[in-house]
């Protein structure tokens, strides 16, 4: 699922640390489920399937951070937190960019997070 347009596109990624295809296939699913009937749309998918969560050294999460970098994403969707990272204080920088580019973050399974309690302050 490849973004078609100018339109902000929904980041949505997905992670395993041992290479699974059933796994990360159950993972776009529910996130593309997720992502369509609440009205989320230009749907991206970001895969690193195999790459560890202690690291952000994985690549579509560097491909993610690039394009949130780069002003294209509105949103990212995940199926949990530790799809991102294992460690909350680990996730932190991440919190932070996030707010610093303005992007929308959800985590279907922890979902309402309080990002601003994870990033350690406020806006």
């Amino acid at each position: 699922m490849k973004n078609q347009s100018n339109i902000k596109q929904t980041a949505l990624y997905c992670r395993t640390a041992q290479r699974s295809y059933f796994a990360i296939e159950s993972q776009k699913s529910k996130l593309i489920a997720y992502a369509k009937s609440n009205g989320f749309e230009n749907l991206t998918l970001y895969v690193d399937d195999g790459f560890s969560g202690v690291s952000g050294n994985r690549p579509a999460f560097r491909e993610l951070m690039a394009q949130i970098k780069a002003g294209t994403v509105a949103t990212v969707l995940t199926v949990s937190m530790d799809r991102i990272s294992r460690n909350v204080r680990y996730a932190k920088p991440w919190i932070r960019e996030l707010e610093k580019y303005d992007v929308d973050f959800i985590s279907m399974d922890n979902y309402p997070l309080d990002l601003l309690q994870l990033s350690g302050g406020a806006k």
